[in-house]
């Protein structure tokens, strides 16, 4: 699923797995995958969640973060910047 785009968490492949009745350990055919990737993006919200995430960072609450906050955070999460970037 991550390879195609979707961030579930552990929570919700196991939710996904309850809801298909298929064994952490088992298979699934890929009609069944194709069913839990069409859940799993329907619930993902991306916008949403990013501007959740730059709100939280906006300790001014003015709309604006500084350039300097976003690239600590950024690569924290792991992300490769340039100095450009």
């Amino acid at each position: 699923m991550r390879c195609l785009g979707c961030s579930p968490t552990l929570t919700e492949v196991d939710r996904h797995l309850k809801i298909h009745q298929i064994d952490r350990s088992g298979e699934l055919d890929f009609s069944t995958f194709l069913t839990m990737m069409h859940e799993q993006l329907q619930q993902e919200n991306p916008e949403d969640e990013i501007m959740k995430a730059l709100c939280v960072m906006d300790k001014q609450k003015n709309g604006f973060i500084l350039a300097s906050d976003l690239r600590v955070k950024l690569t924290q999460l792991g992300e490769k910047l340039t100095d450009q970037e």
